[in-house]
């Protein structure tokens, strides 16, 4: 059996205590899937807040006088868009461990030290470790499947689990 980090003889998940193996509670298939469905919920709250600050900063495209300054409002729209979900994935994961969608689907993101992984460690794998992920054909996703501690590469670039809550 395995102690909380108060020494408490309650059972948790996380590092097994003498194998150092990652136990998240679930299989691989439902570990997969309830990610899957936590990023699908997570997206589409935030492609709901970037349809809003589109729409919000659409005015500024609409009164630009020359098509510059049109694609510079338009840019500037998605760049806000992009640092929202950021800070959003990056901030939420980083001090609690979990998204909405993550907090909706009952699993959590863990550091090393099985509590939430902290802000540089969620940006790592929020940011370079999610492109990585995607970059060949979604294959860092798929890795969770077969991977003995259920990691997508973007947990193993960061140094980080997903376990049941």
């Amino acid at each position: 059996m395995m102690s909380g980090p108060t020494g408490s003889s309650a059972p948790v998940m996380g590092y097994a205590a003498h194998s150092g193996a990652f136990d998240s509670g679930i299989s691989n298939g439902e570990s997969a899937m309830r990610r899957w469905a936590a990023m699908f919920v997570d997206n589409l709250l935030m492609n709901g807040v970037g349809y809003a600050i589109g729409a919000a900063m659409g005015g500024a495209a609409n009164a630009a006088t020359t098509p510059e300054q049109a694609l510079g409002a338009a840019g500037g729209a998605m760049g806000v868009a992009l640092g929202v979900q950021v800070a959003y994935m990056a901030g939420l994961t980083g001090i609690t461990g979990q998204t909405l969608g993550k907090m909706m689907l009952g699993i959590r993101v863990v550091g090393p030290d099985g509590g939430p992984p902290g802000i540089g460690r969620a940006l790592l794998r929020e940011t370079i470790g999610r492109v990585l992920s995607v970059i060949v054909c979604f294959l860092g996703y798929l890795w969770i499947l077969w991977d003995p501690e259920q990691q997508a590469w973007h947990d193993k670039i960061a140094g980080t689990h997903v376990e049941k809550t």
